[in-house]
């Protein structure tokens, strides 16, 4: 499996330690990062920064303001190869998308990055397929055989490392100084 960048220790949170959120049953990774020093302006630039490099060129992140606080929403996409198998060992792309709000005020952040989908590209007639992450982990995507089995646990292993790498690089961006902040 491959996709670009590099892994980095994540200091909040990684799967071991995932919520499992409650409603709809969607893996959710979710903390309020302290950034010393850091005004709401600077935060708001490196946030931009950030969805920037994550977003499709086909979308738009939201900003808006509630109180004392600014909110980015964007829709990340993280595109991957990974090997099957029983079909020696050829490689398919796939994309992971998720959802990411960030909440920015002076000195802090809270991130809350949920909605993780593999699209999967059609192939001549078969349309794209888009499968919830959790459905190689609740059990609904049922292995026929041996193969199936380790389909379902590659899928596992490419999700924990790119969600791992997803918040390892926002947590590096939010981190980042971009300069002054009201020249962009």
């Amino acid at each position: 499996m491959s996709f670009g960048g590099l892994a980095v220790p994540i200091q909040a949170q990684t799967l071991s330690n995932l919520n499992l959120a409650q409603a709809p049953h969607r893996f959710t990774y979710t903390a309020v990062v302290p950034v010393a020093g850091a005004s709401q302006a600077d935060l708001v630039l490196r946030a931009r920064a950030w969805a920037r490099q994550v977003t499709p060129a086909s979308l738009v992140p939201v900003s808006t303001s509630e109180s004392d606080t600014e909110v980015l929403q964007t829709t990340g996409l993280c595109p991957f190869a990974y090997e099957q198998e029983n079909l020696s060992g050829k490689t398919f792309m796939a994309t992971l998308r998720y959802n990411a709000t960030l909440s920015l005020r002076a000195g802090r952040y809270k991130y809350e990055v949920t909605g993780f989908v593999f699209q999967f590209p059609g192939a001549g007639w078969a349309p794209t397929q888009e499968v919830p992450v959790e459905s190689f982990f609740n059990g609904n995507a049922k292995p026929l055989n041996a193969a199936g089995f380790r389909y379902n646990m590659t899928m596992r292993t490419c999700y924990k490392e790119i969600a791992d790498e997803v918040l390892a690089r926002l947590q590096a961006s939010m981190r980042q100084p971009i300069g002054k902040a009201g020249t962009e």
